[in-house]
């Protein structure tokens, strides 16, 4: 420290229940937990020494998350089959905070072609409960569905829950239809 010739002290308070002191030293190492979503710590030091009147009390804020949970993402394919093209769009995506931040899936497949289509999610992602996340499976969260005709066919799911996707092992849905056509769209982001 500048101008402190004599013994000083740090108490270091990391935001998370964890307290330090060091002696002589400016600074610490400290690893936070990797927390299900974003969270921001408040850091504080108190610089006590006999050279200083009043104990000086720095503070500034530290983020931790983990850079692979995605709340957001997008994933398209187009394709000519048979003669018409089929386009794939997966998204997860959360709601604004008005409306309670919750996450948003949506699958649609788009084929002028008459016959049945389907769209089946496969996979997992983490239900935040708590400050922890949860795996849970994509198949139970969108059952498969099928529709018949020309119409573009679309999968939806908004129950007011918040999930995140992890880029480590994201969930994939496959487009596929009567005539044979079949293709599996996934999320191919890096952390």
């Amino acid at each position: 420290m500048e101008n402190v010739t004599g013994p000083y002290s740090v108490t270091w308070n990391f935001g998370d229940g964890t307290t330090v002191v060091t002696t002589n030293q400016n600074s610490v190492v400290h690893s936070y937990g990797i927390p299900c979503q974003p969270f921001d710590y408040t850091v504080s030091a108190i610089i006590e020494s006999n050279e200083i009147c009043d104990d000086r009390v720095l503070t500034t804020s530290a983020k931790s998350y983990d850079p692979c949970k995605r709340r957001k993402a997008v994933a398209k394919h187009k394709v000519n089959y048979a003669g018409k093209k089929v386009r794939m769009k997966m998204k997860i995506r959360k709601r604004a905070d008005i409306f309670g931040g919750a996450t948003v899936f949506k699958n649609k497949m788009k084929y002028r072609k008459n016959g049945t289509k389907t769209i089946t999610a496969s996979g997992n992602v983490d239900l935040l409960t708590g400050t922890v996340c949860t795996p849970v499976s994509m198949a139970s969260l969108m059952p498969t569905v099928s529709q018949s005709g020309k119409k573009k066919l679309k999968d939806k799911l908004s129950d007011g829950n918040i999930y995140f996707l992890d880029l480590n092992t994201p969930y994939s849905v496959t487009f596929s239809h009567s005539n044979g056509f079949s293709y599996t769209l996934f999320y191919s982001l890096s952390c």
